[in-house]
């Protein structure tokens, strides 16, 4: 690699994945290098069955998701993603499975290369917060995420309701000056039109999955088990509906996507104790990932599957079987 030779950043499609890769391209900037995104990514059958054979352009980068051998650089804190294979020989690398999230790991592998930032530390802490799902720590509850007021969890939401607007939240980042300044970028970028627009249609959609969800779900032992086939799914939806649960576990569908989530309540103190459960351990075994807290697996043919998985992983969290 020379100066001046182009570096494509490829990332996870959420919050975390998308500042990151806002910062990992500041990074290679300062480098010297030009710097363009790749595509962000999602989880699903293609990434399952044909990882290796993806179409990445060269040389890339890959933050916040499964890493590949071909990357000259790998920043990631999943802890289901470890690689037996050595990765000190990549250009840009660092994986530290108990960080709260990438964008903390980007500002500590730009210090490591002597590189200033500049005023980010209010877009870390707003990324660790949702990628860590830290929001007792901060007094916020789950419909404080489900309908967000605070302008980073609006566009943590619409991220996750849309990902067609990665691209325009990515530019309008790049070409913030006093939002960048003050470090309210995220603030700034839940003022904008496409993300306004998002969360205008969001309570009554909101509305019907609540109750939705009533119907659909139902307490086993300690764990809130729900089948969401054919209904639209929110996130942190089980602790409105069952805030004192430990375990959240459920099959969801979205376009014809099928997937299991699985994971221990952020707002029990299950969550802050030794749970009994490592949901990313369960999740590997069928070819899904995340953290002992929480995970998925996604990528699930059809109905019938997803269905079979989530009864046999039920089984897991009565017993308690790892």
């Amino acid at each position: 690699m020379q100066k001046g030779d182009k570096i494509y950043i490829y990332f996870h499609a959420d919050l975390d994945g998308v500042v990151s890769a806002f910062l990992m391209k500041k990074l290679l900037l300062a480098e010297g290098y030009t710097a363009e995104y790749g595509e962000y990514l999602n989880y699903g059958r293609v990434v399952k069955e044909g990882w290796n054979e993806y179409p990445f352009k060269e040389p890339f980068v890959i933050i916040d998701f499964k890493y590949h051998p071909k990357a000259i650089g790998y920043v990631d804190h999943h802890e289901t993603h470890k690689m037996d294979c050595d990765l000190s020989g990549l250009q840009y690398c660092i994986f530290e499975p108990k960080a709260k999230a990438c964008t903390g790991l980007l500002e500590k592998l730009a210090e490591s290369k002597g590189v200033k930032l500049g005023r980010v530390k209010r877009l870390i802490t707003q990324s660790e917060i949702v990628d860590a799902a830290d929001y007792p720590k901060f007094g916020l509850k789950p419909i404080d995420y489900i309908l967000p007021k605070r302008g980073f969890l609006k566009v943590a939401r619409a991220i996750e309701d849309d990902n067609t607007i990665i691209p325009r939240i990515l530019h309008d980042l790049d070409e913030m000056r006093i939002a960048d300044w003050f470090d309210f970028r995220l603030e700034s970028l839940a003022q904008k039109k496409y993300v306004r627009k998002i969360m205008i249609n969001l309570r009554g959609r909101v509305k019907k999955s609540f109750t939705d969800f009533k119907s659909s779900s139902k307490i086993v032992g300690d764990t809130v088990v729900y089948d969401f086939y054919g209904k639209e799914f929110f996130r942190y939806m089980p602790g409105v509906v069952y805030l004192k649960s430990k375990y959240w576990l459920g099959l969801v569908e979205r376009d014809g996507n099928f997937a299991i989530k699985m994971g221990v309540n952020p707002w029990s103190k299950t969550r802050d104790a030794e749970s009994n459960i490592d949901v990313g351990v369960i999740a590997k075994k069928y070819g899904g990932g995340g953290h002992k807290a929480v995970a998925a697996i996604p990528g699930l043919t059809n109905y019938d599957e997803a269905k079979r998985v989530l009864e046999e992983v039920k089984q897991k969290f009565v017993e308690k079987i790892i």
